[in-house]
């Protein structure tokens, strides 16, 4: 559930600095982005109704906290995961339809947006403890 959020950190660390920097690489970070965000949107559901199920089961209390934390925090981690796929994809077919300037605040936008996601999880989490 984790990969989304590091996830988030590649978008920051390594798309928005190329594309700004106009490389022909920002295209490729881009679309790498937007896949493999695709791909643990659709896990995310898996991995709920998987940790809802065991839950309920009989585990010792470690296990149960971990898999009861994992259904707290999905909500938030499906929204940044498809914040994240949105980020990518728009990063690869916007970049080449509107103007630089455009998708620049679109795509930071997203970025501040995605910091927001973060912030509620973390809260979340932490107030939990």
């Amino acid at each position: 559930m984790m990969y989304p959020v590091f996830l988030t950190m590649v978008v920051w660390i390594l798309a928005l600095p190329l594309y700004f920097l106009k490389s022909r690489r920002a295209e490729d970070a881009f679309e790498f982005i937007g896949e493999t965000s695709l791909l643990s949107t659709i896990a995310i559901p898996v991995i709920w109704a998987v940790s809802s199920y065991v839950s309920t089961k009989n585990y010792p209390e470690d296990v149960l906290r971990m898999f009861n934390a994992v259904v707290r925090n999905t909500e938030g981690f499906l929204i940044l995961s498809l914040l994240n796929t949105l980020f990518g994809f728009l990063g690869v077919y916007l970049s080449r339809r509107i103007g630089g300037r455009i998708l620049a605040v679109v795509l930071l936008s997203l970025a501040v947006a995605m910091l927001f996601v973060i912030w509620s999880i973390f809260k979340v989490k932490f107030l939990s403890l």
